[in-house]
């Protein structure tokens, strides 16, 4: 016997479309560490998870990301991730910072993988793992790597 289940087994709860001028007024004015995904608070960790769900899938369907997908909210935390780090690590940047085009979907699933991570731990009740936030950090170092070397290490 097969069994089909078209709807959730737990109640799904509306997450509201990230809010940019909130997103950069609330948290992209703090440190970069208090961006982290191990930091934010719940309702920013929903949201942008859920923006960064919405952009995979389009990037997997052959979708255009521009076209009305809630890609800003996620580029503007990676962008404040990114000259948060560089600015931790003392080294100088001047704007604009120059990402390659092919490393902004590796870097969002990277964030998208921690941002889901951490999610999943605060549903199940795991305590936080400071090596999360160590891992995180190795992430975003890799990620300037890719940067031009006038810009990052």
């Amino acid at each position: 016997m097969t069994v089909t289940c078209n709807q959730p087994l737990l109640p799904t709860p509306r997450i509201p479309s990230t809010d940019f001028q909130r997103l950069r007024d609330e948290v992209c004015r703090g440190t970069f560490r208090q961006a982290l995904p191990q930091t934010l608070p719940d309702e920013w960790l929903l949201s942008l998870t859920r923006d960064l769900f919405l952009v995979e899938r389009s990037l997997h369907a052959g979708e255009d990301s521009s076209s009305g997908n809630p890609v800003s909210g996620p580029l503007l935390l990676g962008l404040h991730l990114l000259l948060g780090r560089i600015g931790e690590l003392g080294q100088p940047h001047r704007p604009p910072l120059q990402i390659d085009p092919e490393r902004v979907s590796p870097w969002l699933q990277t964030l998208q993988a921690f941002c889901e991570r951490e999610l999943v731990r605060r549903v199940i009740g795991v305590q936080v793992d400071p090596q999360d936030t160590v891992s995180f950090i190795a992430a975003i170092d890799a990620e300037l790597r890719h940067l031009p070397k006038s810009r990052a290490r």
